[in-house]
């Protein structure tokens, strides 16, 4: 029989196990990274005053009114401004 007439076999190696081991530590150092900036994000956000007063003592704003105008921004999607039209967040506080 002629060589020609022999199918080729190649054996493939096996996956080393060490792919899976680093694909396995990149996913538990990324998932721990994004964990870690979420609880600093919210550990360090502003503070919400209860009430806001201008020099007379007379309320400006409130706290509720404050959560009232994120419930907007965030009804309306207005945080998706600066992806659609490139002007960043500038565009949502003025609606």
């Amino acid at each position: 029989m002629k060589v020609a007439a022999h199918p080729i076999t190649t054996v493939e190696p096996a996956l080393s196990p060490w792919w899976l081991r680093t694909v396995l530590i990149v996913m538990v150092l990324g998932f721990a990274g994004l964990i870690t900036i979420t609880s600093l994000a919210y550990r360090n956000a502003p503070p919400v005053p209860t009430q806001v007063l201008d020099a007379q003592g007379v309320p400006l704003f409130s706290s509720d009114d404050i959560s009232e105008g994120q419930a907007i921004f965030l009804k309306y999607g207005l945080m998706n401004n600066g992806s659609i039209w490139g002007h960043g967040a500038y565009l949502g506080p003025d609606y």
